[in-house]
C-alpha cells in the first residue's frame, strides 16, 4: 500500500532508454548514469536529500534545466538533509551565493543565470570549492571549466509537472560513483509500484 506523501510513492526510477547499459550493480562497474521521474516537488526534494545524505555532505552538483524546472527545489531537499531549515533555501539568482550552516553540514546554493561564462571567474568558485562543504551550483552550464568531480544534474519539468531528473556522475571521484550506485534506484524507485 502505498502511504502518501512519502518518497517511495513518489519517485521511479525509469529503465534505462534502448541501446543504454543498464545500471551496474554495486560490487560491479560503476554506476555513472540514473534518471528519475519525480511526480511533484516533494519527490524532488526527497531525492535532493537522499542525495545529500549519498554524499555525506561533501561534493559538488552541478544543476542544469530551465527557469522553473525545480534546481532550487532540489537544493532545498540536499539542505534539508544537512540541518538546514528547507524554508531559508532561495534562489541565490541575486546574490550569486549563498552559504548556509546546518546540523550535519554546510551548503554553499551558487546561481549563475545572471552571468555571462567569462564574468564566472570573478566569483572565487575555487575557494567555494575547497570548502568543506556540498556545493550546489545552479546553471552550471556557465561554467567555462566545470569541476571533473562532480554530479551533474539535468532537470526538466513536463507540461504536466512532472520533472525528469538525469544524474551523471563525472570525472573519477568514487563517491559520485558510489552515490549513483546506492542511490534511490531502490529505495526511491522499485518499490513505489509494489
Amino acid at each position: 500500500m502505498r502511504g502518501a506523501g512519502t518518497a517511495e510513492t513518489i519517485l521511479r526510477q525509469e529503465d534505462p532508454p534502448p541501446n543504454h547499459p543498464a545500471p551496474a550493480r554495486v560490487g560491479l562497474e560503476p554506476v555513472r548514469e540514473a534518471r528519475y521521474v519525480c511526480r511533484d516537488p516533494a519527490a524532488t526534494e526527497a531525492l535532493g536529500r537522499t542525495l545529500a545524505q549519498r554524499l555525506e555532505g561533501r561534493g559538488v552538483v552541478l544543476l542544469h534545466g530551465d527557469l522553473g524546472a525545480g534546481k532550487t527545489v532540489l537544493v532545498r531537499g540536499l539542505a534539508r538533509a544537512l540541518g538546514i531549515d528547507r524554508a531559508a533555501v532561495q534562489s541565490p539568482t541575486f546574490t550569486l551565493v549563498n552559504i548556509y550552516q546546518g546540523t550535519r553540514g554546510r551548503l554553499v546554493h551558487m546561481d549563475l543565470y545572471r552571468l555571462a561564462p567569462h564574468e564566472v571567474d570573478g566569483l572565487g568558485i575555487d575557494e567555494l570549492l575547497a570548502q568543506p562543504a556540498l556545493v550546489a551550483i545552479e546553471w552550471a552550464e556557465r561554467l567555462e571549466a566545470p569541476p571533473a568531480d562532480a554530479l551533474r544534474v539535468s532537470i526538466e519539468r513536463s507540461a504536466k509537472g512532472q520533472r525528469t531528473i538525469e544524474l551523471e556522475a563525472t570525472g573519477t571521484a568514487d563517491t559520485m560513483t558510489q552515490t549513483l550506485a546506492a542511490a534511490p534506484a531502490r529505495r526511491l524507485g522499485e518499490e513505489a509500484d509494489r
